[in-house]
Formats: structure tokens, C-alpha cells, sequence
């Protein structure tokens, strides 16, 4: 089970949601996206353990994969994935350079 491809394991996710009959509605699905980060980034400022943080990032991806299902079912994201990292490699994205503090694109 630990070499399944992002879409299985999305597809995995969004079958168990179906099963549980879980909310889909996307007001819903966005608000616990950000409860679901916001615990990400509470778990990492209070320096929890590795694998309570790694289980709070699944947190998250359960509620993307979610998301993915129900407005965008046929893509596939292991493709999508791959044109998205080719494309930055090539093009350059903003961050936030500690040293300079500011924003600069690499």
C-alpha cells in the first residue's frame, strides 16, 4: 500500500467520503481545508512530533482530494503534478528571501 500514485490515493479518499457519506459542499469543504492548515501550522509552531505533524498535512489532503472529486473528477493529478513542476523549473516564482526580507522571484 505505500507505493500507490497520488490518484490512487485521492481516489482511495474520495471513496471513503462517499462511503461515509460526507459533506461535499464546498463552503463546507473550504472552511476545513483552513481549520485543517491553520492545525498544520499549530502543530509545527508548538514543535509537535514529526508524525503528528505528517498526520495533520494528511488532514489536509484529504480535504483537497475532496475538492479534487468533485470539480475536477477526470484529471489526473500525476500528470498535472509533472507539467506544473517542468513549468517551474522554467519560470520563476515569488518568495520570500529571509535575508533581503522581501519578496523576490527565483
Amino acid at each position: 500500500m505505500s507505493n500507490i500514485s497520488v490518484d490512487e490515493m485521492f481516489e482511495m479518499i474520495a471513496d471513503q467520503s462517499d462511503k461515509k457519506h460526507w459533506n461535499k459542499n464546498i463552503n463546507w469543504l473550504f472552511r476545513k481545508l483552513q481549520n485543517e492548515v491553520n492545525e498544520v501550522d499549530i502543530a509545527i509552531q508548538k514543535r509537535d512530533s514529526p508524525d503528528h505533524i505528517a498526520e495533520e498535512i494528511v488532514d489536509v489532503l484529504y480535504l483537497l482530494a475532496q475538492i479534487k472529486f468533485e470539480y475536477c473528477t477526470q484529471v489526473n493529478l500525476t500528470n498535472a503534478f509533472m507539467n506544473k513542476y517542468e513549468l517551474n523549473a522554467i519560470t520563476k516564482k515569488k518568495t520570500f528571501d529571509e535575508q533581503l526580507q522581501k519578496v523576490v522571484e527565483r
